[in-house]
């Protein structure tokens, strides 16, 4: 099950974030991120934070 989710994972953040991004770049939109919330759920407002601070 976990090496199926790293590989979800994976694709995720090097095929479909990349091409969305390249996609949008036109529109003018900002750019997509990634977080993974897989802890405690009551983590997730801080999880958001330091994610949202790092970009």
């Amino acid at each position: 099950m976990n090496q199926d989710k790293e590989i979800k994972k994976w694709y995720v953040e090097n095929r479909w974030l990349p091409a969305v991004n390249n996609s949008i770049n036109g529109y003018g939109m900002e750019e997509w991120h990634f977080i993974e919330v897989a802890d405690d759920i009551r983590d997730i407002k801080n999880d958001l934070r330091e994610k949202t601070e790092s970009i």
